[in-house]
């Protein structure tokens, strides 16, 4: 199981590791003590003075989108030294560790990026590469269907413009953000369990996928309805909070209103 930095906890390493699976975590600032500890691992690994350590090396090189991308990622199973420190013992059945270094060449500009990971799976580097490679696969696949098929970044759709006003539910606030990453993360797993013969059938999933979310999977939060429900809910008690009524249909969500609001 791969998470990003923000799931990079004990506890969460724990329920991992009890449910029968094996972790590969990214770690950054918020375990500040092991992170500095990593970073000073491999900036000195192997190095004059420093003792020979078995490491184990995978590099892989890809071209496309007019860039060059290299990963280098070396990965070590001695961690003799995380256990002097007082580190090994808090992450449960930590195997190995990873330093993932990145060269992006766009252009004639080089871009040059580290990452590390604590994982419980042996020190295998390519194993530990693709299993992180996969994870940003998946969201960057979304990123290109949102821009290749639904033509995101070519919108010139704005909240202004479109007649959004958030009344009901504040923007940036800590609800709707989890609901918003809940939403993505249930995409995100549909996407990586089934395998899509084309574009066409990727997009007709996630309409199907976004229709039925919002019409007939009731959500906690807002009282156990679906959204299209509670919004119709809303509208009755305060109309005066909405620029179109809302109508409930099983297509597409739609507005009754003039034709001057449509």
């Amino acid at each position: 199981m791969t998470i990003d930095a923000i799931g990079c906890q004990t506890e969460i390493a724990a329920r991992i590791i009890t449910g029968g699976s094996d972790y590969a975590l990214a770690l950054k600032d918020n375990q500040p003590l092991l992170a500095q500890s990593l970073r000073d691992f491999f900036s000195t690994l192997n190095t004059r003075g420093a003792g020979r350590r078995q490491v184990s090396e995978h590099e892989t090189v890809a071209k496309g989108h007019s860039r060059i991308e290299t990963r280098h990622c070396i990965a070590v199973g001695e961690l003799d030294w995380l256990e002097a420190l007082g580190l090994k013992a808090r992450w449960p059945r930590l195997a190995s560790v990873a330093c993932i270094a990145s060269a992006r060449e766009i252009a004639g500009r080089k871009e040059t990026d580290k990452r590390y990971i604590t994982s419980s799976l042996p020190a295998d580097s390519a194993r530990i590469l693709h299993a992180v490679r996969t994870h940003w696969g998946i969201e960057n696949g979304l990123h290109w269907c949102l821009d290749m098929t639904f033509g995101e970044d070519a919108s010139l759709v704005r909240p202004r413009n479109a007649h959004i006003d958030h009344r009901l539910i504040p923007p940036r606030h800590p609800q709707t953000n989890g609901m918003v990453e809940r939403f993505n993360a249930r995409i995100s797993e549909l996407c990586q369990q089934t395998r899509f013969e084309s574009a066409a059938e990727l997009e007709q999933t996630l309409k199907d996928y976004l229709l039925t979310y919002n019409h007939f999977i009731p959500q906690r939060a807002i009282g156990h309805r679906s959204p299209i429900d509670a919004l119709a809910s809303w509208y009755d008690r305060y109309p005066e909070m909405f620029v179109r009524q809302v109508c409930n249909q099983t297509e597409r969500d739609t507005w009754q209103g003039s034709q001057q609001d449509a």
